[in-house]
């Protein structure tokens, strides 16, 4: 992960203590908490795809906040984009506009405000997460993995690829850390969701059958295939997407380092797992 300036994050988790965020809060607590400070109402505007402004943008009129965020992608990166106008609110880093008040500083080249938004971003979603626990596994060997998920589909996805490439990923610093890749493989698996096979967690948990496996291993395995499958019909040009969404397993919310456990083992059941082969085989003859 990217190394953050001590005093940075010092100045960070005070900015929470100052809201009174306990761990484990949710979107609304957080949105009042920043209402109550700034002592005006905070309210979410979801944003279209094509209408030309900033998917991500705090605009201050003269009643109230509102927070513009893009409609159209996962849960995971709207609350990334509405946690990162948050950060630049909190932090001061405000250019008045007439009656605009942007986070998204577009052009203005200022390095260090969306450096420290996007530390106070991340430390605050991880925050947020009801799930708070040490991972099980050193992850430094996990966090690769995910640079490997994201550049597999990537390339798998070709052009269609550049639908992940907002400018609220990309503005000035790119993918820094695995908190953004992770966000970008979310949004990959959104826009394949129309291409998976119905049957195919129930062919992954039949290849599974009479393996005794962790029920964390188990849902990365389905969670491969059914990716897999939805990779293969999204590639073959006959076929055409349909507005069924699969479900795979539900699992409790995971925090950043959770995340990052789920998706390397993900990643390693998509390269390296007989049950995936087996699953694409099966709902593709």
């Amino acid at each position: 992960m990217d190394t953050i300036d001590p005093a940075l994050r010092v100045a960070c988790h005070q900015h929470l203590r100052q809201l009174g965020m306990p761990v484990g809060f949710q979107l609304p607590d957080l949105l009042q908490a920043v209402a109550d400070k700034r002592g005006r109402p905070l309210t979410l505007l979801p944003a279209p795809p094509t209408d030309g402004l900033p998917a991500g943008m705090l605009i201050a009129t003269a009643g109230c906040d509102v927070i513009r965020f893009p409609s159209y992608t996962t849960e995971l990166h709207r609350n990334h984009v509405i946690g990162r106008q948050i950060s630049h609110a909190l932090l001061g880093h405000h250019r008045d506009l007439g009656q605009f008040t942007t986070g998204s500083f577009a052009g203005d080249g200022d390095r260090a405000h969306d450096r420290q938004a996007e530390v106070l971003t991340t430390i605050l979603l991880m925050r947020s997460a009801p799930v708070v626990k040490r991972p099980a596994h050193d992850l430094r060997a996990a966090i690769p993995r995910i640079s490997q998920l994201l550049a597999f589909l990537e390339r798998a996805l070709g052009p269609a690829a550049q639908q992940l490439r907002s400018p609220e990923l990309d503005h000035h610093h790119g993918l820094l850390g695995p908190y953004r890749k992770i966000i970008r493989i979310r949004d990959a698996q959104m826009l394949l969701t129309s291409y998976t096979h119905p049957d195919a967690p129930e062919h992954a948990r039949s290849e599974m059958r009479g393996r005794d496996l962790p029920t964390a291993q188990r849902s990365a395995i389905i969670e491969a295939a059914v990716l897999a499958t939805a990779l293969v019909r999204f590639q073959d040009r006959t076929r055409t997407p349909t507005d069924q969404r699969i479900a795979v397993p539900a699992t409790d919310p995971r925090n950043l380092p959770g995340e990052i456990e789920h998706l390397a083992m993900v990643n390693q059941a998509l390269t390296t797992d007989h049950v995936v082969a087996a699953v694409v085989k099966n709902c593709n003859t």
